[in-house]
Formats: C-alpha cells, structure tokens, sequence
C-alpha cells in the first residue's frame, strides 16, 4: 500500500429539519461527540489537505479532523451531495426506493434530482483534480451518495450497490491507494476505523 492515501468520509449523523433545506441541516449533539471521536486518530497528522462539501454537516464533520491535522478546511463545492431540491422529508424504506431509482438510471433526473451520471461525473473530476494538486494524503468529507458514486466509478461498476450504500455508516472512512486507484479498506463506522490503531 501506497504512503500516499485518500481518506474518503461521510458525514456524522444530522438533525433533519423538514423547513430547512438539507445542505442546511447541522450535526445532532451525537454526531458532534462522534466527529470529535473520529479527529482522534492519529493518522490525521500526516494529512496535506482537508477538504469539504460547503454542506453544514460535512464542515461540521471535517472541522475537527482539520483542527487534528493542523490544518485549515478547504471547501470544495463539488464535493456536495447530490443536488435533490424539493425532495420531502420521507421514513428509511421510502428514501431507500428513491435512492434505488436514482441509481437505476443515471442518465436521467429522477424524482427531479441531479443525474446521477452528471454526479458522478462532477465527484470524479474534483477528486482528480484535488490529487493532481497535492503530493501527500488528503481527507475528503462529503456524503453518501455521492460517495457512492465515486466508489463505483473506481471499482468499474456501472451504478452504486444500494446494499452498500445503505450499510454506510454516520460517519463512516473508507481508504483508497490513489497511486493505483484502489480501495484498500471500505467504509467503516467510527469505532471500526479507530481500532486499527489500537
């Protein structure tokens, strides 16, 4: 395994507020404390960049593992989720059957979201750019499905595993070797990632 290494992480878990926009929606007290737990590793002192969605729940979640590093947060619009305006507040299963349609069909606007190939194209292009611009390891803050989609472009699948994306953790690392373009280690919860320095 490369010395050089993507840390890939989503978000600490949300408040979901129906009146808010969802890019608006903060960190519950329970996704702070986890937040603060995950900045304790101590891999983020090896970091070069710490880069974020402009979504309050990621910079909440790269914050502190900023604060770790050293180093100041670097926000990335292109790193956002999924553009999903107008999306209502919905249970677990619900969401889960949209999500499932929004991979279905990447090159279309399900539900009124963002394409998903138009997603996946925008994540690709701003992960490459940000390890074209650095030498050493980067933490990446962002969001599920997005995510997701970038996972599936590195591993050569054509959509997202909705089993997989639906097991990510609140928050959850994920490790890929840019050097080859692999992942060495999948999403992980908190506990999961810290354990490996234990």
């Amino acid at each position: 395994m490369s010395d050089r290494l993507l840390y890939l992480i989503r978000h600490a878990p949300v408040t979901l507020l129906p009146d808010r926009p969802a890019p608006e929606w903060p960190l519950t007290g329970e996704g702070r404390a986890l937040a603060e737990r995950l900045a304790e590793a101590p891999v983020w002192r090896n970091l070069e960049l710490v880069a974020s969605s402009p979504e309050a729940k990621a910079l909440n979640t790269a914050e502190p593992i900023a604060a770790a590093a050293g180093l100041t947060v670097r926000i990335e619009e292109e790193l956002r989720e999924v553009r999903r305006e107008g999306t209502p507040v919905v249970g677990w299963e619900a969401y889960k059957a949209m999500v499932a349609a929004f991979f279905a069909s990447p090159g279309q606007s399900v539900h009124g979201w963002e394409p998903g190939g138009v997603a996946r194209q925008r994540i690709v292009s701003c992960i490459n750019r940000l390890l074209a611009e650095t030498q050493g390891s980067l933490a990446l803050v962002s969001h599920g499905l997005i995510l997701s989609l970038y996972l599936a472009s590195l591993t050569g699948l054509d959509i997202p595993n909705l089993e997989e994306w639906a097991a990510i953790p609140l928050p959850a690392v994920a490790i890929v070797d840019p050097s080859v373009g692999r992942v060495v280690a999948p999403f992980v919860s908190v506990e999961g990632f810290l354990e490996g320095f234990r």
